[in-house]
């Protein structure tokens, strides 16, 4: 049990390392919201990893990962074991 943990904390860790490299990788000094798209979302919004442009929450019911998890509605993503990386946001 403590070997699932420490490894699922060492995902999670790479999974914002990455975010973070890809980010720095694309965005731009300055946030230019006049070219983001406009978004019409059911579920809510949430800034995409520059921290710039809205990018559509998901809905309860819609798949969900480690890495886009960004559930609306009061709904979290939901994983059906402690080692998937793929669930539904519930």
């Amino acid at each position: 049990m403590r070997g699932i943990l420490t490894f699922t904390v060492f995902i999670v860790f790479l999974v914002c390392m990455m975010d973070e490299a890809e980010a720095s990788d694309y965005c731009n000094t300055e946030c230019d919201r006049t070219t983001c798209g406009k978004v019409s979302c059911a579920c809510g919004v949430h800034l995409d990893v520059c921290g710039c442009c809205s990018v559509c929450n998901l809905c309860p019911g819609d798949k969900c990962n480690v890495y886009d998890s960004y559930c609306g509605s009061g709904s979290k993503c939901k994983f059906p074991s402690e080692n998937s990386l793929d669930g539904v946001c519930e």
